[in-house]
């Protein structure tokens, strides 16, 4: 069995200078971790809204997000691009075969 694959969580907290939640940070990880260790660390954030930066511990975590892996989604997205290259040639061959015929046939 293989294990979910994620870039990390971002972690949201309030922010001890203003108050707002907006003080976030993200944590790095190729796979899933539990709450309790993410929730076991010490974090550098920012704050969002007046743009304080310090130390926070996950306890304090509001929030806690699952950031997916993104690999898949561009190797999708690659993919995707390249079949509408190709269908754009060929509907640009067809047009110019359905010009020139017409040429051909009207002139």
């Amino acid at each position: 069995m293989t294990a979910m694959k994620t870039s990390g969580y971002t972690l949201t907290f309030r922010c001890v200078n203003c108050g707002r939640v907006e003080a976030r940070t993200h944590y790095a990880c190729e796979s899933v971790v539990s709450d309790d260790q993410i929730r076991a660390r010490i974090y550098e954030a920012n704050c969002e809204g007046c743009g304080w930066k310090g130390v926070v511990c996950g306890v304090s975590a509001i929030q806690i997000h699952s950031t997916p892996d993104s690999s898949r989604e561009d190797e999708e997205i690659e993919q995707n691009r390249l079949l509408l290259a190709m269908a754009g040639f060929w509907l640009l061959s067809f047009f110019g075969v359905a010009v020139w015929a017409w040429h051909v046939v009207s002139g």
